[in-house]
């Protein structure tokens, strides 16, 4: 056996022929030698051969003509590349230069055309069409394992991001991106916004801690009583929307009374003082979409509604008013099956076994022997993976026309997915021998139709690929946002946690100062109710751009709450600390971008408390406690102030 046929043999594209078969390769193989920064094809480039490395190196690049480096791949000897745009009769996707003098094989070589060769030697050529759509299916094996491995941390991920740490609702991340596409499952959806009617009361007479008690108190009342289909969000601060999906506003006030009467009665007194203590709430009730083409349109509707009932008095609720049978035939349309003319059609037809499905049955499951392959005459499925104990992640969808099932075919292997049906549906099934048989018999038929399964199975290979892809684009945003509050663009309560208990510890095995300043937005209630709540959302804009200038790079600022930040200082003594604070207030009391508006003459300021490790408390609980009561201190005597504890 001469060199030639002695690489060609090491390729996997010709592994499966034997000797004779090898030989009849090798006559259509021509050799041929690249100097440096020789071009062998170009992107677009119609593909006639695939290329077999003997000697050298190949650099594939996007653009030949790019100043920049674009490299895709390299290819060294004993590989192959060109294989798949070559057999799937697809233009070149991209350059290929010879990175340094080469000497590669080429097949087939010049002159010579691949559908000649495979309608003068089919039996040749049924057998490296298989061995591409195995190796299409090792590759989409693999990738769906990346898939599967990778999915619980994508759901850690989006608990992380989509879920308010204190009330455990949904967030406001969640409502921008998920709800969306939520409300589209549903025709109507009932939208409730919740406030309590005069919260910030209890902040100021309890302090925030005392707060975030009656919060947690609040939205556990909350969770119990919704049901299926109905979400809450928290929106704002002490404010939450409930979401009824699948309910219009006059299906979901029966829920929304029985909630109003549970937080009516639950009393938050014995978590914060020794006394009875119930509130009251405004809730405003309004429907998607027959009240408004967009979510935004119809929350601003219910809250709206949400303070017509809180300046009438308060406690009760308002709903807004109401704006408003042949098998030819079909095989002819199955991609795979297009190329074939109606006697080879059937043939086909011969072979295929109708099967009907009932919605949600199973039509093969995950690790079952493989079989048969599938054809979708009518109907719909869904190929799913399981992806930790619980759950399922649905990978495709198939529709008439689409076929499934040829991974465990080609490889001999297990079903590597679930396909359930997610209509009634009628099913072709083409047993797996009888697909080898055909194969065997009728060789030139078997390659036509494994040319498309091919072409379709790079697609969903190049699908997996691009997912995998997303996956980690996503995952490193989803780590930004999931510790960031949104509208600020400072760190979040999680970050904040974490990073105070982080801290606190490296301060007490160091013997470091350790120093926090709680801040609080003077009249931000006034903003928001004498102009308007974006108004306030740009005053705390405005606030945290000053907190990012004002502070060092060492330091970290978080977004406590509604109108609420807290400022961790490590290795920070007590009059370093003060003196950033003063910074902070100073610059804080020359915004006056409210004359720019219409409204009544408000001038805006924030109030700062401080406490220090080890100076004033041994714990954690301790300095938040002496930062926040700090805090009130400097409301109540005047607001515009900082306050240290122990002045």
């Amino acid at each position: 056996m001469d060199r030639k046929t002695e690489l060609l043999k090491r390729i996997p594209l010709f592994g499966n022929l034997n000797e004779q078969e090898l030989l009849i390769i090798t006559e259509y193989t021509q050799q041929s030698d690249y100097t440096e920064g020789s071009i062998l094809f170009k992107n677009g480039d119609r593909s006639t051969s695939c290329y077999i490395v003997d000697k050298g190196e190949i650099r594939i690049v996007q653009d030949a003509y790019l100043d920049r480096d674009n490299t895709l791949a390299f290819f060294i000897e004993g590989e192959i590349f060109g294989e798949f745009d070559l057999f799937e009769n697809d233009p070149r996707t991209a350059t290929a230069i010879a990175h340094c003098d080469s000497s590669l094989l080429i097949f087939p070589g010049e002159g010579q055309e691949l559908e000649v060769l495979y309608n003068k030697h089919p039996d040749i050529f049924v057998k490296m069409y298989h061995t591409l759509i195995t190796l299409n299916a090792g590759r989409i094996r693999r990738t769906n394992k990346v898939i599967t491995e990778k999915s619980s941390w994508i759901n850690d991920l989006k608990e992380q991001m989509y879920k308010d740490k204190l009330t455990n609702f949904y967030n406001q991340t969640y409502l921008d991106d998920e709800v969306p596409g939520l409300l589209k499952q549903f025709d109507k959806t009932g939208l409730l916004v919740v406030k309590p009617d005069d919260f910030k009361s209890v902040n100021d007479t309890f302090g925030h801690e005392a707060g975030d008690r009656a919060l947690k108190a609040i939205s556990s009342t909350v969770i119990s009583a919704l049901g299926d289909n109905e979400i809450p969000i928290r929106f704002r601060g002490n404010e939450f929307i409930v979401a009824y999906f699948g309910r219009s506003a006059d299906e979901a006030i029966e829920s929304a009374q029985e909630l109003f009467r549970k937080l009516s009665d639950l009393d938050i007194g014995d978590l914060i003082a020794d006394r009875t203590l119930k509130l009251t709430y405004s809730m405003g009730l309004a429907e998607y979409p027959a009240q408004g083409e967009t979510i935004e349109t119809v929350i601003q509707l219910a809250y709206a509604k949400m303070f017509e009932q809180r300046d009438s008095g308060g406690s009760g609720i308002r709903t807004a008013e109401t704006l408003i049978d042949n098998l030819i035939p079909f095989l002819q349309t199955v991609t795979v099956f297009s190329p074939l003319y109606i006697s080879e059609l059937k043939i086909i037809s011969g072979f295929l076994k109708p099967h009907t499905y009932k919605q949600d049955s199973i039509i093969c499951s995950e690790g079952d022997e493989g079989n048969e392959l599938f054809i979708i005459e009518s109907g719909g499925a869904t190929a799913s993976i399981r992806v930790d104990d619980e759950e399922e992640k649905i990978i495709s969808e198939f529709s008439p026309g689409d076929f499934f099932g040829e991974m465990a075919i080609f490889e001999n292997a297990l079903r590597s997915a679930t396909i359930t049906a997610r209509e009634d549906s009628v099913i072709l099934a083409l047993d797996k021998n009888d697909f080898f048989s055909l194969m065997d018999k009728w060789p030139l038929v078997a390659i036509k139709i494994m040319r498309g399964m091919l072409d379709i199975t790079s697609g969903r290979l190049s699908s997996t690929g691009r997912f995998i892809s997303e996956m980690v684009k996503w995952g490193d945003n989803a780590s930004r946002r999931a510790i960031t509050d949104e509208l600020s663009g400072l760190y979040n309560r999680r970050y904040l946690d974490s990073s105070l208990t982080e801290q606190f510890g490296k301060a007490q095995r160091n013997g470091s100062t350790l120093s926090i300043i709680m801040a609080d937005l003077d009249l931000f209630r006034e903003v928001n109710e004498s102009y308007s709540h974006e108004t306030g959302d740009r005053y705390i804009v405005e606030v945290a751009s000053i907190f990012k200038k004002c502070l060092r790079s060492t330091d970290i600022i978080a977004r406590y709450g509604g109108d609420e930040f807290t400022i961790v200082l490590p290795d920070t003594d007590i009059a370093s600390a003060r003196q950033l604070a003063e910074n902070i207030r100073a610059d804080v009391a020359k915004l006056d971008f409210l004359k720019e508006l219409p409204g009544p003459d408000l001038h805006l300021s924030t109030s700062l408390g401080l406490a220090a490790f080890p100076d004033h408390c041994s714990s954690i609980e301790d300095l938040k406690k002496r930062a926040d009561e700090a805090l009130y201190k400097a409301k109540e005597t005047g607001r515009n102030k900082v306050v240290f504890c122990g002045d």
